[in-house]
């Protein structure tokens, strides 16, 4: 046996049992769990340090919940804490002590795109279900497994959904026939090659304008890029501080013909680009799609019970962790065992309305209790999330609700919601 010192540092916070592990593991084998294990990479150091506390939030409301109503197979759920740092090569790390040394049954994956795909190389071979609120694209999706064999359930749909969808805004709403994107990004970047197969089907162009980020002026990149095309829209892929820079550049170029601008996600409410413009009217009109926030009663148990939790409203995307908690859990309950296939079949099984006929009931947060009963009974249930219907696809996925939204800033909400969309990865 190889000499080793272990620390295990135990909190207790309200219901939930949250044990921080760390050391090294043992030679010795692992004894059988006592109780439904659930490991969360968080970041509690780092640069995404500052989202470490409202993701640990969203767990502890999710596992109090559950630890309420009896817990899981009858026992308490025990949560093993690790800190990934910000670092993709200390997720990998950790997630194999989460696998192979502290046994969990499943994983709440980290936010950070780069840290989920390390995560993934060690826990997707042990057949280790996760769920991720953020993590996006084809190669996180691959990672996690061949279709009908995955090992990440994605609660986010992928950048290159949501630029179909920008896409087809700007052709239906901005007539953009012949769209620029002057960005970092390749031609071969999976946001880039959707939107311009979604152009392609409208008959219309998409002219990747390569960029160096953070320049001072973008000028003579778009006089060149002027010289060989013209566009009469332009998707600004890229930073805040570079968007706000050729909107600029662009409006005091002699020749520059009009065009729409279209922005993605979050974008219309950042300063750092509002501001950065200048001129807010340049962007009047601007075309945008962003996430549709979420409502009705589901969210609003949980956003009161965070409240009532906390002191404070819920913070944007906690609600999606909550879920990410309460789809493991219910998915052990339902799996009857501590085996992945099983957890893995199980969370898609009562994450969605099945397709027997059969009756089954509907739950939301703050009935977890009930559901956990009805499972046990035997019964079929359908959680309807905090953040939307939380159906899992075929492709692991679950499908997201979006805006389509017109900037006008003499609006309250500058971003007028042209449409609501839900959009849905499917490979």
């Amino acid at each position: 046996m190889r000499a080793c010192l272990q620390y295990l540092c135990v909190v207790s916070v309200g219901a939930a049992l949250f044990v921080v592990a760390g050391g090294c593991g043992s030679d010795d084998p692992p004894p059988a769990p006592t109780a439904a294990k659930l490991g969360v990479l968080l970041a509690l150091s780092g640069s995404l340090a500052d989202y470490a506390v409202e993701n640990q939030h969203a767990v502890e409301l999710a596992v109090n919940e559950v630890n309420a109503a009896g817990g899981i197979f009858g026992q308490q759920v025990e949560t093993v804490v690790v800190d990934y740092a910000s670092d993709p090569d200390q997720a990998r790390e950790v997630t194999r002590q989460l696998v192979e040394e502290d046994h969990v049954d499943a994983i709440f994956g980290p936010d950070g795109w780069r840290a989920t795909l390390t995560m993934l190389e060690i826990s997707a071979p042990a057949q280790v279900p996760a769920v991720s609120c953020c993590a996006t694209g084809t190669d996180i999706r691959d990672a996690s497994g061949p279709l009908g064999d995955r090992w990440l359930v994605r609660l986010s749909s992928s950048v290159g959904a949501e630029a179909t969808l920008l896409a087809e805004h700007g052709v239906m709403n901005g007539a953009c026939t012949s769209v620029w994107v002057p960005t970092l990004a390749g031609a071969e970047d999976e946001a880039v090659v959707a939107f311009d197969a979604a152009m392609r089907a409208h008959s219309g162009t998409l002219t990747v304008v390569p960029i160096v980020e953070g320049m001072a002026d973008y000028t003579p990149v778009l006089e060149a890029a002027l010289a060989t095309s013209t566009p009469n829209c332009i998707w600004l892929y890229n930073t805040p501080e570079a968007g706000a820079t050729i909107v600029r550049n662009w409006s005091a170029m002699m020749g520059a013909p009009a065009v729409k601008w279209l922005v993605g996600a979050g974008r219309a409410y950042d300063p750092v680009f509002t501001d950065g413009v200048g001129d807010i009217e340049l962007i009047r009109g601007m075309l945008g799609t962003d996430y549709a926030l979420p409502t009705g009663p589901s969210y609003d148990a949980f956003a009161d019970n965070w409240m009532a939790t906390y002191g404070e409203p819920a913070p944007i995307i906690s609600e999606v962790n909550y879920d990410a908690v309460v789809l493991m859990l219910l998915g052990m309950e339902a799996a009857g065992s501590r085996d992945g296939v099983a957890i893995r079949d199980g969370m898609t099984q009562i994450s969605r309305p099945n397709d027997t006929g059969a009756p089954e009931s509907y739950f939301i947060p703050g009935e977890i209790g009930s559901a956990l009963g009805d499972i046990r009974d035997g019964k079929d249930i359908d959680y309807e999330g905090a953040s939307g219907s939380c159906n899992i696809n075929q492709s692991m996925s679950v499908p997201n609700k979006f805006v389509t939204y017109i900037f006008d800033p003499d609006m309250p909400d500058p971003a007028v919601i042209v449409d609501i969309v839900a959009v849905e990865d499917q490979d």
